[in-house]
């Protein structure tokens, strides 16, 4: 009876080893057929850079990238600037337009209304919009270069893209602290759609990244993980449009 009992408690222990040795198996799988997924999503999401050519044919034949307007700090004076410019070429009849980005970021709202504004002036004008980071596209900046704002993104050589979630100040009792922290939440998760939308990435994958800290991304990563969608040679682009009351920063 006793070696009975022994028998029956080592086949219970044996049981629950395989338990957990197909439940490892299983969640290994998973893991793969979810890396698997990622990669295919790129790979079937990756930019045809032949496609960018039809858009951007410079008149003059001296520049691949002319119509060019300056979008530096996420801030409403610059975004203002921005816009002008970019009104005064679609007044002007032109087809496409060259966004320049050198930009460290700024304010998440002005950044979502001019990227909203601008999409809104595409769908009026039927422009076409090259985004090229010739510098730094970070934080708003990066979001705004993933936008729908953007049909063909490039960067130069000497760039660097970087995404992170955003912040802010609070300051109150511990009701204010947690309402600003949701509401910081909800601000996340949108801007977090937007990019890994255009990524072709989870945006579970996505946010997970992002909380590990900030993601920077040399020209090569950025085209490894489809946030651009080539390189733009710093000599192909246009000296930018002056307009108006503008004058050069």
């Amino acid at each position: 009876e006793r070696s009975r009992g022994c028998l029956r408690e080592w086949k219970t222990v044996a049981d629950s080893r395989d338990r957990r040795s197909l439940a490892c198996a299983n969640q290994r799988e998973k893991k793969e057929m979810k890396r698997v997924a990622i990669l295919m999503a790129v790979v079937c999401c990756a930019p045809t850079h032949h496609q960018s050519k039809p858009y951007f044919t410079a008149s003059s034949g001296k520049y691949k990238f002319e119509n060019v307007v300056d979008l530096g700090d996420i801030n409403e004076e610059q975004l203002a600037k921005t816009a002008r410019g970019i009104q005064a070429l679609a007044d002007s009849g032109a087809g496409f337009v060259t966004m320049r980005i050198n930009s460290p970021g700024g304010s998440i709202f002005g950044g979502l209304e001019f990227t909203r504004n601008m999409e809104d002036m595409k769908k009026r004008h039927g422009f076409r919009v090259a985004c090229v980071v010739d510098g730094v596209a970070m934080s708003m900046a990066a979001v705004i270069l993933e936008s729908p704002l953007c049909d063909v993104r490039l960067a130069t050589n000497r760039s660097l893209l970087l995404f992170h979630n955003g912040s802010t100040g609070a300051r109150g009792n511990a009701g204010d602290l947690r309402q600003a922290g949701s509401f910081l939440d909800a601000v996340n998760s949108a801007m977090s759609l937007i990019v890994s939308h255009r990524l072709c990435l989870d945006v579970g994958v996505y946010r997970a990244r992002l909380a590990l800290g900030d993601w920077v991304l040399s020209v090569e990563d950025a085209i490894a993980v489809n946030a651009i969608d080539g390189i733009a040679a710093p000599d192909d682009i246009a000296p930018p449009v002056i307009t108006g009351r503008d004058l050069p920063l």
